[in-house]
């Protein structure tokens, strides 16, 4: 425990903040799930757009574990999604909170194994944050777990751990792993990253599209964005004014998450990490505003015991050490192309466990082919119409391609429509909408499908886009065999 000691400054966290973490990570974490529940039957049902067998057969790793393929009806669904909505509410509000980090963290492993095309960035740092915030009291501080109140003075708030350390990195390895990715003369030499981002209409606001005029700022913000991502979480290491700096690199990046949040489309994303930050901010924030409430006659607040450690649970973080080695392992062969550098069980057992990661968002640069789809459907009455609208079939531009999708779980299996366009992926979608024709009620089935992406390529700056380029992904006939 002594050399714990002398490495402190940086494992210190505040259990107010981590408490904030719990809630604030835990709203995300709900907020996901009312929308994959929203969407089970499309998404993970049999019905929907890649039935088990075909999932199974076709994309699942043999290192994965899923236990939502168990049954393919779609109330199986629905059942495992509210069981997991029920477990993250119970975690969020700190009740048995342990008990159910652990069933949640299960329950979301099985979901996003279930249907990975869905999976962005932040599926993975949701994930990885329940995981590696199962060896620290969440539920000292803001819990139904601890309803004893004191206003004793001298109420431990700080935590030091090995598991604090992990946490801490795990933050640490996106950001810096996410700037080396980066490190291409779109970021490092013209700086136009920023401006190809907020080009990608898939994702951009009406806010990113005004901004995205102003070429110089964007210029400059690529600058930034690069550099901070190297620098801004290193501040959490510093050994002197500890507190000031990270109080600096968690309002510095919930800054930036905010405004990625207000230019982009990148759905729960900016908002888990803005959580995750939360628990870095020092006790002197909670102080201040624990002054401002006792103003407020009779106020209590739930404060902890000592957290005493013990052998078990040094146990546990030692073996959450080798997890961690696993990971930045994994990370740096991902990053230099040797995959060699991890042995393939080692790397099944990071599949298995779901600590899988790559980092390569907007990276090595933001793509560059956009665009939009129109879902021709011809239905057995003669009407035509677009199946992604339900409107009358147009070719021309929305106003604001993002608005296409009603959740990020669209959009994003949308993208990999266009991204991966082969037979593998097309036949089960077009199969899907013919399914989802016959089934809603009062609507002549879809007879015929044409499915086509209007390409979109931004060019260098200063450069006047191109004409739009229709590609025909898939015909498809529904009373085919």
């Amino acid at each position: 425990m002594n050399l714990l000691r002398r490495f402190a400054f940086w494992t210190e966290l505040d259990l107010r903040s981590l408490a904030v973490f719990r809630i604030a990570m835990g709203a995300c974490l709900c907020s996901d799930l009312v929308t994959k529940l929203y969407y089970a039957r499309d998404f993970y049902s049999d019905w929907g757009v890649m039935p088990r067998t075909y999932w199974v057969s076709n994309f699942m790793s043999n290192s994965k574990i899923s236990l939502m393929l168990a049954n393919g009806e779609a109330w199986f669904q629905y059942a495992f999604l509210a069981v997991a909505l029920l477990s993250a509410l119970l975690f969020t509000a700190g009740y048995k909170t342990k008990l159910f980090q652990i069933i949640t963290l299960v329950l979301l492993g099985s979901i996003q194994t279930r249907n990975s095309f869905l999976l962005s960035a932040a599926d993975d740092l949701l994930r990885l944050s329940l995981f590696w915030s199962l060896l620290l009291p969440l539920d000292r501080y803001y819990s139904v777990s601890h309803p004893t109140t004191s206003t004793h003075p001298q109420a431990q708030t700080k935590y030091y751990s090995i598991a604090g350390a992990l946490f801490i990195l795990q933050l640490v390895i996106m950001y810096i792993f996410t700037a080396f990715y980066k490190w291409n003369p779109t970021w490092t030499e013209d700086s136009s990253a920023i401006y190809y981002a907020l080009n990608i209409d898939h994702f951009t606001t009406p806010v990113g599209k005004w901004f995205s005029q102003y070429e110089q700022a964007g210029r400059i913000l690529t600058q930034v964005t690069l550099i901070w991502e190297f620098v801004g979480p290193l501040l959490l290491f510093i050994p002197w004014k500890t507190k000031m700096f990270r109080t600096i690199a968690a309002l510095s990046f919930i800054g930036f998450h905010f405004s990625l949040a207000v230019c982009l489309n990148l759905g729960t994303f900016p908002w888990v990490a803005i959580s995750y930050w939360l628990a870095f901010l020092p006790g002197d924030v909670w102080e201040t505003a624990l002054n401002s409430f006792k103003k407020i006659k009779g106020s209590q607040f739930i404060t902890p015991t000592q957290i005493q450690g013990n052998h078990r649970l040094l146990t546990l973080e030692l073996i959450f050490v080798g997890f961690m080695s696993l990971v930045f392992t994994q990370n740096l062969a991902d990053l230099i192309n040797q995959r060699p550098l991890l042995p393939k069980p080692l790397r099944s057992l990071l599949m298995t466990t779901n600590l899988n990661q790559t980092w390569d968002m907007f990276a090595p640069y933001p793509i560059r082919n956009d665009g939009w789809f129109v879902l021709e459907g011809t239905y057995l009455n003669g009407e035509t119409k677009d199946c992604l609208t339900n409107q009358a079939i147009t070719f021309a531009k929305p106003s604001y391609v993002s608005n296409l999708y009603p959740s990020s779980e669209w959009r994003k299996f949308y993208l990999f429509l266009w991204d991966r366009g082969d037979r593998q992926i097309l036949l089960p979608f077009a199969r899907y909408l013919c399914r989802s024709s016959k089934s809603s009620d009062g609507m002549s089935p879809l007879s015929t499908l044409k499915i086509t992406f209007m390409k979109e390529t931004t060019p260098p700056l200063g450069m006047p886009f191109p004409d739009v380029v229709p590609v025909t992904l898939w015909q498809h006939d529904c009373f085919s065999k």
